[in-house]
């Protein structure tokens, strides 16, 4: 309809000012965010941080001391077939070694109530369909990561939150994670995946909420934090007191390094090292080394971690 106004997105999950408290000790703080449909959320912050506390909260499985957790409105003990809705992996199910993985989803199955007629289709969604019958004992850690995922798509539900499902994988099995998720989001549906490592899962994920000490630091796009990254130049040269001089009218910073060497870095994108070299040419100023620098996400995620005023982009 023309002139209409767009609805605005609605959370399918949803934290509100979450406290939990054990005793003394505050796991989470007055915790609010936002995870959206069709999108892959991830639920950054270091160990320790209160990622593994507020999943629980979220999933009903530890109460908040104030705050609220919804899942699409709802507390999660509130909806008609919560298992249905959310399937969930937080520190993976306790599969029996010596139990092969169809035999060990038939228990998961009956125990949340769903039928066996499902068991082969979530096997062969997550690859272990030709070791059906192979016990668990036998599986990689990899593998193993994969059975927690099958018993949690048990209910074929539109919502996967997922603890660390990245810990200990080698680069195969990340790879086979990231393209796994990319495909579910793709049909509308939504995952919320928690992690210390930023670089781990950037490829995979849409937006990030990043937590530390139990309070929220940043809520944003992942784009918005690969703009944060920024990129400075290390040059030597014999001649750096005259270069120093050239590049300050541009707003740099420079840090000395060493006797003749400086890393500069520029507030805007009109610094880089093609400028530097036709300045220093300019000049008549000899380099010894010009070297771009970028920093990575990982520096970006530690400098929000280590402060705690909140970081809230546009959504």
């Amino acid at each position: 309809m023309p002139g209409s106004v767009p609805k605005p997105a609605i959370p399918v999950i949803e934290a509100n000012h979450l406290t939990k408290r054990y005793g003394s000790k505050l796991a989470v703080h007055d915790l609010s965010f936002q995870v959206y449909g069709g999108k892959v959320t991830g639920f950054l912050g270091p160990n320790g941080a209160g990622k593994t506390t507020a999943l629980k909260v979220i999933l009903g499985l530890l109460s908040p001391s104030s705050g609220t957790a919804t899942v699409y409105g709802q507390e999660y003990k509130q909806l008609d077939t919560p298992l249905a809705v959310v399937g969930a992996v937080i520190e993976n199910p306790p599969f029996h070694p010596a139990r092969k993985a169809r035999d060990s989803l038939k228990i998961s199955a009956a125990c949340m109530g769903f039928s066996y007629t499902r068991i082969d289709e979530v096997l062969n969604l997550v690859g272990l369909y030709d070791v059906a019958k192979s016990r668990v004992k036998t599986f990689s850690f990899g593998m193993r990561q994969r059975l927690s995922l099958a018993a949690a798509l048990m209910g074929n539900p539109p919502i996967l939150i997922l603890d660390e499902p990245a810990n200990g994988l080698d680069p195969q099995g990340i790879h086979w994670l990231r393209q796994f998720l990319r495909s579910y989001v793709s049909g509308g549906n939504t995952v919320f995946i928690s992690s210390h490592v930023l670089a781990e899962i950037a490829q995979l994920v849409d937006d990030v909420v990043v937590i530390s000490q139990g309070r929220l630091v940043a809520q944003a796009p992942v784009g918005e934090l690969l703009s944060r990254t920024t990129t400075s130049l290390r040059v030597t040269s014999p001649q750096i007191d005259k270069l120093v001089k050239v590049l300050e009218p541009f707003g740099v910073n420079i840090e000395v390094l060493a006797q003749q060497t400086v890393l500069v870095t520029g507030k805007d994108e009109g610094i880089n090292a093609l400028k530097v070299g036709q300045l220093a040419a300019d000049n008549g100023i000899v380099l010894s080394e010009l070297v771009e620098q970028r920093s990575s996400l990982e520096d970006v995620f530690l400098d929000l971690t280590s402060s705690l005023p909140t970081k809230r982009f546009s959504q």
